[in-house]
């Protein structure tokens, strides 16, 4: 088995949960929508989301670093260090406008391997996509594994740029 079988499975359900939160709050009137310092919006999803990444990934793997886009952002990260970086919700923008088109992202760094694991996930249309170094690239809509990579290219038709990233592997 892949040492980092265990560090995928991580982030694919949490992605899976990170989209059960976005669900709940989308186009819900009770969620609160905030204006960061740099002008950018977040919501109440966006903070639900990373308590509980902070929360599980903390529970999970104590000594993998975690940089967030709401909790720990940064303008470089260390090669040398195992790390999480995860976009609690990418395109809150989107999402606070009742638009579709935002999603969950997460990587793993490896200080010896480095990026080895990538996890996207669409929870509006229940697609994830998530590749493993050496392994290939893999997605599943409504939790059905479906072949790659040219269905994932006519599902993603929108998003052929990440569809690609995706599939590559990186």
């Amino acid at each position: 088995m892949n040492p980092f079988e265990t560090i995928l499975t991580h982030l694919r359900e949490q992605a899976l949960e990170a989209g059960d939160i976005m669900r709940h709050f989308y186009r819900n009137p009770a969620c609160k929508v905030y204006i960061k310092p740099d002008g950018s919006k977040v919501t109440d999803a966006d903070l639900t989301v990373s308590t509980m990444i902070q929360q599980r990934s903390a529970e999970a793997f104590p000594e993998i670093l975690l940089y967030s886009e709401e909790t720990n952002p940064k303008s470089s990260i260390e090669s040398d260090k195992n790390y999480f970086i995860i976009d609690e919700l990418d395109g809150t923008a989107y999402f606070a406008d009742g638009v579709t088109g935002f999603a969950h992202l997460a990587a793993y760094h490896d200080a010896m391997e480095g990026f080895v694991i990538g996890v996207l996930y669409y929870p509006l249309e229940d697609i994830l996509l998530y590749s493993l170094k050496g392994q290939g690239a893999f997605m599943e809509k409504n939790g059905e594994k479906i072949p790659t990579p040219s269905t994932a290219c006519k599902i993603l038709g929108s998003t052929p740029f990440l569809a690609s990233i995706a599939l590559s592997g990186q």
